[in-house]
């Protein structure tokens, strides 16, 4: 469904940037689930500075955990479909051209 106003009564709001009429909104969520890095992660989506101390037989070992419990990012999707002769299938000529 492309982006469409929300009713008054929703606090769902969508970023500015990514209010478009012409496009579907997707959302990737990430859950970090307690992933450890040799290194800091410097990454927007993957950021990890807490050092852990993992305690072992053969000595400690410090690695780094997620800042966060997970990230999220947003994009905006458009799809363009074909049929066989080169025609553009929209939501405008979908139902004259399925029932031709």
């Amino acid at each position: 469904m492309a982006y469409q106003e929300m009713p008054e009564k929703s606090l769902f709001r969508f970023v500015s940037e990514l209010a478009t009429n012409n496009s579907d909104l997707g959302f990737r969520l990430t859950g970090m689930n307690s992933v450890l890095y040799a290194n800091p992660v410097d990454d927007p989506m993957f950021s990890a500075h807490r050092e852990i101390v993992i305690a072992s037989q053969q000595g400690d070992s410090l690695l780094y955990g997620s800042d966060f419990p997970g990230s999220a990012m947003a994009c905006t999707v458009q799809v363009s479909s074909f049929l066989p002769d080169d025609r553009l299938l929209n939501s405008q000529n979908t139902a004259s051209i399925l029932f031709e």
